[in-house]
């Protein structure tokens, strides 16, 4: 199987079911795990970690970790892998991924959260948004989103959210497509006016703060 599409099978998939469900298939995960597979201590680099595991793959010179998460309620996810030349965390490129990641999918997820009555499934483009994002934005959006109440205005503690959300977007520099950040934050329960309106927020914000940087630059 080609490597990107490895990636986007290993960043394409989700588990849904209820808190019982979920941990039981955390439970089958581990108990299966494959030879040369071991479960790790959790870091606090991975906030929404609730496994995480290692392997070394073939001619690697040494171990991948392969984060579990949960970012919305009754959902697990992949998270980063990460390889691990201490004392370092290393975010791995795409194209590296490898098969032996999408065997401990096909053999070890899918029948663990459907031995725990769980459900796999695939994610929407909506959905898969915040996986394209640098793992620092992808937190801070998970954060903001767990801190709103999914109306406007926003109450002070809204606010400063939000200003930790577009401090964080003007940071990482990184390209953000604004229908799919709309799509994104309608698929968080927004109104779609509402949607429109804080992505046109969140791209004025990134302006104004670099052309703050710029005037102190030239003074």
């Amino acid at each position: 199987m080609p490597t990107d599409l490895n990636a986007f099978r290993w960043t394409n998939w989700r588990v849904r079911g209820d808190e019982a469900a979920l941990a039981r298939t955390l439970d089958n995960m581990d108990a299966a795990l494959p030879a040369g597979w071991s479960q790790q201590a959790l870091v606090g680099e991975l906030r929404y970690a609730v496994r995480l595991y290692k392997f070394r793959p073939e001619g690697a010179g040494f171990p991948w970790s392969v984060p579990i998460e949960r970012w919305a309620s009754g959902e697990l996810q992949a998270g980063p892998v990460l390889a691990v030349p201490p004392p370092t965390w290393t975010g791995l490129r795409p194209q590296s991924l490898n098969p032996q990641l999408i065997r401990f999918l096909d053999e070890v997820i899918v029948p663990a959260a459907t031995k725990a009555g769980a459900t796999v499934y695939d994610p929407t483009p909506a959905e898969r948004f915040l996986d394209e994002l640098p793992i620092d934005l992808r937190y801070q959006f998970a954060a903001f989103d767990t801190q709103v109440r999914k109306a406007l205005p926003f109450d002070w503690k809204e606010s400063e959210a939000w200003d930790e959300l577009v401090v964080a977007a003007y940071r990482s520099c990184a390209p953000m497509d604004d229908e799919r950040l709309v799509d994104w934050f309608r698929s968080r329960g927004w109104p779609e006016a509402d949607a429109a309106e804080l992505t046109e927020r969140l791209s004025d914000g990134r302006r104004l703060l670099g052309h703050y940087r710029d005037t102190l630059v030239i003074v």
